[in-house]
């Protein structure tokens, strides 16, 4: 009789020693195949201890299952998926449940709800989680609500230029996808659907250190002379984060974007609430992860408490690629950034409120911020940008007025390829592109030059209350 498996034993197994994988109802030990593997081991270890059914189909077609039988060593097959938690034969999943037709998508509240009705609870509850309370979660889109518009009339706005160099690499707009891990989890493609949706859209992308999907395979989805950048998690065994570095400067990245505000994991208890069952992101592919804390929970062994200010000329001496520190949370911060000779720019950034519960809105802080660099006479030192809380086109106008040379978007293209894949991240672009420009004529904005502080009229958060 076959050996039954199930789901929580499957997942159990997904390191280079012990790597098991389920295909078409069928468990498989492919340990030995991992050299073998014309893909490379990481594209298996990247699958390992789930259904990885949809991702072999979406790169092997209907030849697939001949394939498997073709290529495995035999005895690679030891049992078969529980029939209740097999990718064939089963209830629709919430992953699989009905979403609207794309074209009735109009703005990014519409993709929100595609995204939850698309997405499973546990991967739902990891990305839209914020730090305890969730109160910095809620304000980073909040505090926009308090900054009112300014507009001038009788300008002549047929045409508007809203294009800009973002560390001298064009975009459209002002406007760049940032790093959010485990894409994956969100749509079989993962990373490389979101790279070729910015492409698509004229924007750049930053890829994760914990991606999904192998960084070589993301890298190969960039459309010709297509830039990208790179989000940099350190790790605390400094050689991992030296090979990877290397691994970014040899595939032609144009920035490194370094994480300063993860020296521990925030504690995100709606995502903690849940066990961790899919495989690990490529860049832990074969480490052992600890399941029951959730997502991030299972992410933590990856960051560095000891990271400071006097490991800047060590990163530096390993690349000569623009360094920019994502996470700046005050101007003093801001200010030793512009002083520094091995930093081009930094993200005020509070991590999407999933850090430090009750830190400051990115957009508040970003006021001061670029006060403080004004006042100090260092505007033009380093490149200021800005990440969180944007929805909407007067989002990214009311950050560009206070400074931002762009700003990061990330739920919302998580939404739009849980939801949709690559198209659902290029509506989610264009969505936003198209508020942008609006915002701009109605503003009688003709270019980026004409946006400054005083098209702004801010309310304080007490007043706000009154």
């Amino acid at each position: 009789m076959q050996r039954t498996i199930t789901k929580a034993e499957l997942a159990a197994h997904n390191t280079r020693s012990s790597c098991w994988l389920a295909l078409y109802g069928e468990v498989y030990n492919v340990s030995s195949y991992l050299a073998k593997h014309p893909g490379g081991a990481s594209l298996l270890l990247s699958v390992s201890g789930k259904d990885a059914t949809k991702d072999f189909e979406a790169v092997h077609g209907a030849e697939g299952q001949k394939l498997i039988e073709d290529s495995l060593p035999r005895g690679s097959k030891i049992g078969a998926l529980a029939p209740q938690e097999s990718g064939e034969g089963r209830e629709q999943s919430p992953r699989e449940a009905p979403v609207p037709p794309l074209e009735s998508i109009i703005n990014l509240e519409d993709m929100r709800l595609a995204a939850r009705a698309a997405m499973t609870k546990q991967t739902w509850d990891y990305y839209e989680s914020g730090a305890e309370t969730e109160t910095a979660l809620r304000e980073s889109s909040a505090a926009f609500q308090r900054i009112f518009l300014r507009p001038r009339v009788l300008v002549g706005v047929r045409g508007v230029s809203a294009g800009c160099r973002i560390l001298g690499q064009p975009s459209a707009f002002p406007v760049y996808v940032s790093g959010s891990a485990m894409v994956g989890m969100a749509h079989p493609e993962g990373e490389g659907a979101l790279m070729r949706a910015a492409g698509s859209a004229g924007v750049v992308y930053m890829v994760p250190t914990l991606s999904s999907r192998p960084l070589e395979e993301v890298a190969a989805q960039r459309a010709p002379g297509q830039p990208a950048f790179f989000q940099l998690y350190v790790s605390s065994d400094r050689s991992r984060t030296e090979a990877i570095v290397r691994r970014v400067e040899a595939l032609g990245f144009q920035a490194l974007f370094v994480t300063v505000d993860v020296p521990v994991p925030g504690r995100r208890e709606t995502d903690m609430r849940n066990a961790f069952e899919g495989a690990p992101p490529s860049a832990m592919s074969g480490d052992e992860v600890d399941r029951g804390r959730g997502v991030m929970g299972a992410l933590r062994t990856f960051y560095d408490p000891a990271l400071c200010w006097d490991d800047l000329p060590w990163l530096r001496s390993l690349t000569s690629l623009p360094i920019v520190l994502k996470g700046v949370q005050t101007a003093e911060d801001a200010l030793l950034a512009a002083r520094h000779p091995c930093v081009s720019g930094i993200v005020v950034s509070n991590h999407g409120g999933r850090q430090l519960d009750y830190a400051r809105s990115p957009i508040e802080v970003l006021e001061e911020v670029t006060a403080a660099l004004r006042r100090e006479g260092l505007q033009d030192s380093i490149e200021v940008l800005l990440d969180g809380g944007i929805r909407r086109g007067t989002d990214v106008f009311k950050a560009i007025a206070l400074g931002a040379r762009a700003v990061g978007l990330s739920r919302p293209v998580l939404w739009g390829v849980a939801a949709y894949g690559q198209a659902g991240a290029e509506r989610v672009l264009g969505m936003l592109r198209n508020e942008f420009e609006t915002t701009m004529r109605l503003m009688g904005a003709r270019r980026l030059g004409d946006v400054g502080p005083e098209c702004l009229s801010i309310r304080s958060a007490a007043a706000s209350r009154l």
